[in-house]
Protein backbone atom coordinates (compact mmCIF):
# COMPACT_ATOMS: atom_id res chain seq x y z
CA UNK A 1 0.00 0.00 0.00
CA UNK A 2 2.38 2.34 0.49
CA UNK A 3 4.40 1.84 -2.27
CA UNK A 4 1.87 2.80 -4.08
CA UNK A 5 1.21 6.08 -2.52
CA UNK A 6 5.07 6.92 -2.38
CA UNK A 7 4.88 6.09 -6.16
CA UNK A 8 2.06 8.14 -7.02
CA UNK A 9 3.50 11.15 -4.98
CA UNK A 10 6.51 10.87 -7.36
CA UNK A 11 4.10 10.64 -10.61
CA UNK A 12 2.30 13.61 -8.95
CA UNK A 13 5.50 16.10 -8.60
CA UNK A 14 7.18 14.80 -12.02
CA UNK A 15 3.98 15.81 -13.86
CA UNK A 16 3.47 18.78 -11.69
CA UNK A 17 7.47 19.60 -13.02
CA UNK A 18 6.74 18.99 -16.63
CA UNK A 19 3.48 20.72 -16.75
CA UNK A 20 5.36 24.12 -15.19
CA UNK A 21 8.34 23.71 -17.67
CA UNK A 22 5.31 23.29 -20.46
CA UNK A 23 4.08 26.29 -19.76
CA UNK A 24 7.47 28.01 -19.33
CA UNK A 25 10.04 26.40 -21.43
CA UNK A 26 12.69 28.81 -20.84
CA UNK A 27 12.42 28.25 -17.29
CA UNK A 28 14.10 24.59 -18.05
CA UNK A 29 16.89 26.67 -20.02
CA UNK A 30 17.34 28.88 -17.16
CA UNK A 31 17.85 26.31 -14.99
CA UNK A 32 20.11 24.23 -17.57
CA UNK A 33 22.38 26.77 -17.94
CA UNK A 34 23.06 27.86 -14.65
CA UNK A 35 24.02 24.24 -13.40
CA UNK A 36 26.46 24.09 -16.29
CA UNK A 37 27.96 27.37 -15.85
CA UNK A 38 28.26 26.46 -12.06
CA UNK A 39 29.92 23.25 -12.72
CA UNK A 40 32.13 25.01 -15.29
CA UNK A 41 33.03 27.36 -12.82
CA UNK A 42 34.13 25.19 -10.64
CA UNK A 43 36.41 22.91 -12.94
CA UNK A 44 37.85 26.02 -14.20
CA UNK A 45 38.35 28.44 -10.56
CA UNK A 46 38.94 25.54 -8.76
CA UNK A 47 43.32 24.81 -9.47
CA UNK A 48 43.46 28.72 -9.56
CA UNK A 49 42.33 28.80 -5.73
CA UNK A 50 44.13 26.25 -4.72
CA UNK A 51 47.39 27.31 -6.46
CA UNK A 52 47.34 31.03 -5.67
CA UNK A 53 45.09 31.00 -2.15
CA UNK A 54 48.19 30.71 -0.01
CA UNK A 55 49.64 34.00 -1.74
CA UNK A 56 46.46 36.01 -1.28
CA UNK A 57 46.06 34.51 2.87
CA UNK A 58 49.66 35.45 3.88
CA UNK A 59 50.72 31.70 4.50
CA UNK A 60 54.42 30.99 5.20
CA UNK A 61 54.29 29.44 1.32
CA UNK A 62 53.08 33.15 0.40
CA UNK A 63 54.62 35.91 -0.93
CA UNK A 64 53.96 37.80 2.37
CA UNK A 65 53.12 37.83 5.45
CA UNK A 66 49.70 39.89 6.29
CA UNK A 67 50.10 43.42 8.35
CA UNK A 68 47.91 45.56 9.02
CA UNK A 69 47.56 49.08 8.25
CA UNK A 70 50.32 50.23 11.12
CA UNK A 71 52.77 47.51 9.94
CA UNK A 72 52.37 45.29 12.89
CA UNK A 73 51.60 41.72 11.99
CA UNK A 74 47.87 40.95 11.97
CA UNK A 75 46.67 38.17 14.87
CA UNK A 76 43.76 35.91 13.88
CA UNK A 77 41.04 35.06 16.30
CA UNK A 78 40.66 31.58 17.51
CA UNK A 79 38.53 29.37 15.98
CA UNK A 80 39.23 31.67 12.53
CA UNK A 81 43.09 29.85 11.44
CA UNK A 82 43.28 29.12 7.84
CA UNK A 83 44.90 26.32 6.41
CA UNK A 84 48.46 26.81 5.69
CA UNK A 85 50.00 24.09 3.69
CA UNK A 86 48.75 23.29 0.58
CA UNK A 87 47.45 19.68 1.23
CA UNK A 88 45.33 21.34 4.21
CA UNK A 89 44.20 23.93 1.76
CA UNK A 90 43.25 21.37 -0.93
CA UNK A 91 41.01 19.37 1.67
CA UNK A 92 39.93 22.49 2.87
CA UNK A 93 38.75 23.83 -0.62
CA UNK A 94 37.19 20.17 -0.83
CA UNK A 95 35.06 20.59 2.01
CA UNK A 96 33.35 23.31 0.43
CA UNK A 97 33.18 22.54 -2.28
Amino acid sequence: MNRFILAGFFLGAGGLVGWVFSQAPWLMAVLVLAWGVNSLSKRILRPYITRYAPVIQGSPEGSHEPVSSRGAPMTVRPGFESPTSSRELEEHVHKLG
